[in-house]
């Protein structure tokens, strides 16, 4: 990328945290920009890195909207995201019982195949269960986005039913394929990792509990 989209406290002087906060483009080569890969646990699909900036000036033509508005600009994007991380989730789940189903289908141990077995089954259909209840709660949130209507608390509950269950799943996929779930060779172990994140950002399921709560009408906990 030729630009950094950077949100940045512009003013101190202000009563509420959420103003004075501004948005700006900042040239990656400007002078004081510094950056260096983040090696990760999961999500080695996307480079991630840190960015420093050392006395970085950024021309007032690179400020986007108002000054100080920036916050409040950003907010109406959030739900949007959640809803996204939802999605993604749900991508895991599906790709989780797929291999999962697959392994149950053609696994061989002691003369028969895994998957007459009751409690992988019951493993598999855990995981069904929770895909659909995921989809659902996405479905439910995403509608009220697209009409228009408020959708935080949707947005919310989505984001935390399907990360959740994204990990939860992951691990029964691990149990369900045994030591080559652990293996590289197999995408169980990648969406174990990789699930892991989705509990952290890009809110945590704590904090969106809180909003949760909230939008039921109980007192600001944070």
């Amino acid at each position: 990328a030729d630009y950094l989209f950077l949100m940045a406290r512009s003013d101190k002087d202000v009563k509420r945290r959420a103003d004075g906060v501004s948005l700006f483009f900042v040239p990656r080569e400007a002078d004081g920009v510094s950056i260096a890969s983040m090696p990760k646990l999961g999500m080695r699909c996307i480079s991630s890195c840190t960015v420093h900036l050392d006395d970085v000036f950024v021309p007032d033509e690179l400020l986007l909207g108002e000054a100080g508005k920036g916050w409040g600009y950003s907010t109406g994007t959030l739900n949007n995201e959640r809803l996204v991380n939802a999605a993604f989730c749900l991508g895991m789940l599906d790709g989780v019982l797929e291999d999962a189903v697959e392994h149950l289908q053609t696994r061989r141990a002691f003369g028969h195949l895994i998957g007459e077995f009751q409690a992988l089954q019951h493993y598999v259909a855990d995981i069904a269960m929770w895909q659909k209840q995921g989809e659902l709660m996405l479905l439910d949130g995403a509608t009220l986005q697209s009409a228009g209507e408020p959708c935080a608390n949707a947005s919310n509950m989505a984001k935390v039913l399907c990360s959740e269950y994204a990990g939860r799943a992951a691990d029964l996929g691990i149990q369900i394929l045994g030591g080559m779930g652990y293996s590289a060779e197999t995408d169980m172990q990648r969406y174990w990792r990789d699930a892991r994140l989705l509990r952290i950002g890009p809110i945590s399921n704590e904090m969106a509990r809180n909003m949760i709560a909230e939008g039921l009408g109980l007192p600001r906990s944070f």
